[in-house]
């Protein structure tokens, strides 16, 4: 099961990149540890996106060390482990950071723009939303692989693991909901937060020039 050897040139990039960021979310959990000011509930969705990206660093490291260590024969049952673990981590990883780069997004539009901090007044929405997207995830998987059948998984022994999608719909689908659907949102909630900070800062220096009138 080991990779070919483009496959391992295309590996050592993503080694490459794929270190200083996690040397860096090192750094980040070290300082979050020591000083108390920033373990804030505020910062919730800061730190599930950064989590799950740590974990897709480490699910990066784990396939690279595996796929260029272990032998090319092994055994079917260890095999299929091992590439259902490849596939679903990656996939579930990349859909729980995208939606929760928009949760992030939306917090901070409400925090900034309608002055409303939702982690301390409903912090009991936090968990709930939280937990619906660690569910949705896995859901949107079993569902299309499992029950309806539209996605299969693709098998690789000198390649890594990965989910095909049987029709043209079913690709559509999954990047609307995947890709794009998260896209509009960030970019929506991103907007609205700077436009009212350029507004804030608009009347800001009005103020200043009126009084420096008088």
């Amino acid at each position: 099961m080991t990779w070919t050897s483009d496959s391992r040139q295309i590996g050592r990039v993503y080694l490459a990149l794929a270190i200083p960021a996690f040397l860096f979310h090192v750094l980040f959990w070290i300082q979050v540890a020591i000083h108390q000011t920033l373990r804030q509930l505020s910062m919730f969705w800061v730190y599930n996106y950064l989590f799950t990206d740590l974990l897709l660093l480490i699910q990066l490291f784990v396939e690279y060390i595996l796929r260029t260590s272990l032998p090319y024969c092994i055994s079917n049952s260890i095999f299929n482990v091992f590439c259902n673990f490849e596939a679903y981590t990656t996939t579930y990883m990349t859909v729980l950071d995208t939606y929760m780069l928009v949760c992030l997004n939306i917090t901070r539009y409400y925090l900034i723009v309608k002055n409303c901090n939702i982690a301390a007044r409903y912090p009991y929405i936090l968990v709930l939303l939280n937990i619906f997207l660690y569910v949705f995830g896995i859901s949107l998987l079993l569902f299309q692989v499992k029950l309806f059948q539209i996605v299969e998984m693709h098998s690789h022994h000198t390649a890594s693991c990965h989910f095909q999608f049987l029709d043209i719909k079913t690709k559509i689908g999954n990047l609307i909901i995947v890709l794009l659907i998260p896209i509009i949102l960030n970019c929506y909630f991103m907007r609205l937060t700077t436009i009212h900070v350029r507004q804030s800062q608009r009347a800001v220096r009005a103020q200043v020039t009126k009084t420096t009138n008088f």
